[in-house]
């Protein structure tokens, strides 16, 4: 948090605040959780300004963001894109990030598509209450050199209708989602040599492929129903959950 951890550390006295100002790396880490906060709350107008000052400590060593939006966006979104556009002045330098909102928190980020290029993991929902225009998908992360780890509506933090993201596939070794059997099948597809860890929530029934997807370097794997086990040739599988846990 933004209120907390170097914050509270670089309070203690003059010596201790020296020693926070010339470590970089302990104000690489953002978490803002504004989730069951009051978007009316006057304390929101202090966010901003420490946020700027949090980055400018932070002097270019990657970063790694969690954002949670208001569950009343509606009434909050300037407050919140206030934030997101500061957060997008330094996303060459994002490594990891976990975003939970609707999908148009999304749409407003998407003038640093192709500028992610130390993004490294992702972990993103988009609430039930929240949609993608039909036949829509968000394409903000489909331009990552390093990414290797997405979670796509995994499960939690209200997180668990299909959704389709468009992303690097053929780079990445770990997956979460929850989808259809189509959309699940056309990523395992996708990412079947490098794929190592992968949870699978399944969004209706299986349709059986016409041959199970081969995935030989598949380590560990979870899955909400047995069906999807007969549709998948994991050769060299060492863990098996058959109930979903959303991370590995």
């Amino acid at each position: 948090s933004i209120q907390e951890g170097p914050w509270v550390f670089s309070a203690v006295c003059s010596c201790w605040r020296a020693i926070a100002l010339s470590q970089p790396c302990l104000w690489a880490t953002i978490s803002l959780d504004f989730t069951h906060e009051d978007w009316e709350s006057p304390c929101f107008e202090m966010i901003p300004p420490r946020l700027e000052a949090h980055l400018e400590r932070s002097k270019q060593v990657p970063l790694h963001i969690t954002f949670r939006a208001f569950w009343h966006e509606a009434h909050s979104r300037g407050r919140e894109l206030r934030i997101l556009y500061l957060l997008a002045l330094h996303s060459d330098r994002w490594e990891t990030i976990s975003f939970t909102g609707s999908s148009m928190l999304y749409y407003h980020l998407d003038s640093i598509r192709g500028n992610l290029s130390q993004l490294r993991a992702i972990d993103i929902r988009v609430r039930q209450e929240h949609s993608v225009p039909r036949g829509g998908s968000l394409t903000l992360f489909d331009s990552c050199p390093k990414l290797q780890e997405a979670f796509v509506n995994p499960g939690r933090y209200g997180g668990d209708r299909p959704l389709v993201v468009d992303l690097p596939f053929s780079q990445l070794r770990r997956y979460s989602g929850s989808n259809s059997w189509a959309n699940h099948a056309y990523v395992l597809r996708s990412t079947s040599s490098n794929l190592v860890d992968c949870v699978l929530h399944l969004i209706g029934s299986p349709e059986r492929s016409e041959s199970p997807i081969l995935l030989p370097h598949l380590r560990r794997l979870s899955v909400s129903s047995t069906d999807l086990l007969q549709l998948l040739d994991t050769p060299a599988l060492q863990e098996l959950y058959c109930h979903h846990s959303a991370h590995l």
